[in-house]
């Protein structure tokens, strides 16, 4: 397990580890999966947002060969401060187009799609709209500390209500 922290500590530093990460569960497979994974590490990853007085956590993974070697990784490759409140997030949804922001959460963006590709941040602000008319952004993905827009998915045909 010190090779997985250590990993993870050579991204976000030792005091932020110490403040925002705790180990929940390793566990060890019978046999090597597809992708060579031989431990599987699942770590939470504990914040506050600006202006929540509640703490948030989200479970991310690590695996690691049999060597110990780190084969795949899902939490944080920087320390991020969560800067930009819930409000100004809303705030910065409706500035690029979204007239009505229905939910909001944090996520870990990754690979998800976006009018102009996928989204390359680990962790992101997730905005969506339920009743979206064409041409108005679905869903908006901004930076946890700058409110910086990363992605906009754009509602292409149609009208869209969730019930």
């Amino acid at each position: 397990m010190d090779d997985a922290e250590s990993y993870i500590v050579s991204y976000v530093s030792q005091n932020y580890f110490d403040e925002h990460i705790e180990l929940l569960r390793s566990q060890t497979n019978s046999n090597i999966d597809k992708s060579g994974a031989k431990y599987r590490v699942v770590y939470n990853y504990g914040f506050n947002i600006k202006g929540d007085y509640t703490r948030i956590f989200i479970e991310f993974e690590m695996w690691l060969d049999e060597s110990g070697n780190v084969i795949g990784y899902d939490g944080p490759l920087k320390p991020y401060n969560f800067l930009i409140s819930r409000m100004e997030a809303k705030r910065i949804a409706n500035d690029a187009g979204m007239t009505k922001v229905d939910s909001q959460n944090i996520i870990f963006g990754l690979g998800f799609r976006t009018d102009k590709g996928e989204i390359n941040e680990r962790y992101v602000w997730y905005l969506s709209s339920e009743e979206t008319v064409k041409g108005e952004p679905e869903v908006i993905y901004l930076d946890l500390d700058t409110g910086d827009v990363i992605g906009i998915l754009t509602k292409i045909e149609g009208v869209v209500v969730n019930d």
